[in-house]
């Protein structure tokens, strides 16, 4: 639930930012949403499960599954940096180009 919200965010700062740059709020939300949610799946569904296996009991369940999800959104808000950065400096170079 915590990386649906935090998902829901990221798109909206993605297509913020997009029609201030004067681009395409869509794609950048869905680029946004991508660079997050990927990482997230793929730390939340296959790396971190096989990092934690044998150690989870029944007494720290609820402190494995916290930290997975800190571990997963933190991944995927790192990704969102870069893709929105790598975003940001390609609109700067086309726009300088024009």
């Amino acid at each position: 639930m915590v990386e649906i919200l935090v998902m829901l965010g990221v798109i909206r700062w993605f297509t913020t930012t997009a029609k201030t740059q004067g681009k395409n709020g869509s794609l950048w939300g869905f680029i946004g949403a991508a660079s997050y949610y990927g990482p997230v799946l793929l730390i939340g569904t296959l790396i971190f499960p096989e990092i934690v296996r044998g150690k989870v009991t029944p007494d720290n369940q609820f402190s494995y599954i916290a930290l997975g999800i800190a571990t997963s959104v933190t991944a995927g808000i790192i990704c969102c940096f870069f893709a929105r950065q790598m975003l940001l400096s390609r609109s700067e170079k086309i726009y300088r180009a024009k």
